[in-house]
């Protein structure tokens, strides 16, 4: 039976015979080894490589070959094979299936050759899956190394990611690594385990009971809790939004994730539209303007922001856009003659543009008017084209 190397970290069975290691603890044990091994030699250069699409790059009959060859006789390889075998052809996938315990160990049977070698010349490494780690103390002997893995790799039809694969001087080695306490969050996402949630939600916690919010790590967490649609987040978010303009764009794209909630997300944003002092902060502005429009929820005080926006041609570009689109599809007597107005004395091409749809939006935009833009040649003409066969115009692409 093929043994795996000391250097292997993923899918190695325990010692008491019981199952395998748990893979969360495992990646974060090598990844703090890595870091020793760094630190204790500050000239230590660091390789980092893997494989673009590992699991779908196993070669169904490369892996074969490598069963065949371990000689196992109390196991029947051939039921094996044709669960394999029908994986591929039932689901029109390639390699092995991503995610089931077995797969871990095959892969790490696929890649035994790469051990064999790095072992056999007593390079100092750490593996976990296709994510390898080489360590030494000259850079020429490093990149023949990972020549020598890319040459194995090649031979099993496994192509190492480019983008990947780097060497890094002492100076910037330790920095290649992400704390670990996001590494184990980040896996547990990835892989869709049990505890996954309850990581996000404790580490979410911890940054936003900080003194001073980390924007990067509540970037971090926000995102995956987002991924996993979990609610956990959003009465922080609401709660705090006034106080982190700043993060407003990251608490958005979170809130967007939950439809069965939008209504009382919107009765939220609607009080917090009614505090003048909010019109001074166009980030925020843009993105509350920009939630009600994808929602179409018609509320006044959204459209008095959107108003004050429009009029203001020192606000950001992109707000005046939306709140145009705004006032168009929420508008009322005499909104259509207004944006009109506005239009003719708007210099920035983009609003004339959005100014021009939100009036054809509110159903004041004459006929006669689109084709004298036309025959023109304004900066609108190919906008004024547009309008004149009625369409239903989609909403503004998100440039910011």
């Amino acid at each position: 039976m093929h043994r795996q190397p000391r250097a292997v970290y993923s899918h190695r069975w325990r010692r008491d015979q019981h199952g395998l290691w748990a893979p969360i603890r495992s990646w974060v044990r090598m990844q703090r080894l890595a870091r020793r091994k760094l630190r204790q030699g500050k000239r230590t250069l660091l390789a980092k490589t893997d494989i673009v699409s590992f699991y779908e790059s196993v070669d169904f009959d490369t892996l074969m070959n490598d069963i065949d060859e371990l000689e196992i006789r109390d196991y029947n390889t051939g039921l094996l094979k044709l669960f394999l075998d029908g994986y591929q052809q039932s689901r029109e996938a390639w390699g092995l299936p991503q995610g089931p315990e077995v797969s871990g160990i095959l892969a790490n049977l696929y890649l035994s050759p790469i051990d064999d070698f790095l072992a056999r010349n007593r390079v100092d490494y750490l593996r976990f899956s296709d994510d390898i780690d080489i360590f030494g103390g000259d850079w020429s002997e490093l990149r023949s190394v990972l020549l020598e893995v890319n040459h194995l790799m090649r031979a099993r039809r496994l192509p190492m990611s480019t983008s990947k694969t780097r060497i890094y001087d002492p100076a910037d080695a330790l920095k290649a690594f992400e704390d670990s306490e996001k590494d184990a969050i980040s896996y547990k996402v990835q892989t869709k385990g049990k505890a996954a949630a309850a990581a996000v939600e404790k580490y979410f916690d911890k940054v936003v009971k900080a003194d001073q919010v980390s924007p990067r790590d509540f970037r971090f967490a926000l995102y995956r809790l987002g991924l996993l649609q979990d609610k956990h987040a959003v009465s922080w978010c609401l709660g705090n939004i006034e106080q982190n303009p700043h993060l407003a764009k990251e608490i958005f794209d979170y809130l967007y994730k939950f439809k069965d909630i939008s209504t009382n997300i919107g009765r939220y944003l609607t009080r917090i539209s009614r505090k003048s002092d909010l019109i001074t902060n166009p980030t925020l502005d843009r993105q509350i303007i920009e939630f009600f429009l994808s929602r179409d929820k018609k509320d006044q005080y959204v459209k008095d922001l959107a108003w004050a926006a429009i009029e203001d041609k020192n606000k950001n570009v992109i707000l005046r856009e939306y709140s145009s689109r705004y006032v168009g599809r929420n508008s009322g007597r005499g909104d259509g003659q207004r944006l009109i107005f506005i239009y003719q004395n708007e210099t920035d091409l983009f609003v004339r543009r959005s100014l021009l749809i939100g009036a054809y939006e509110a159903r004041y935009c004459p006929r006669k008017l689109l084709e004298s833009l036309c025959s023109e040649k304004t900066d609108t003409q190919w906008t004024a084209h547009y309008l004149l066969d009625g369409p239903s115009v989609p909403l503004p692409r998100n440039r910011g």
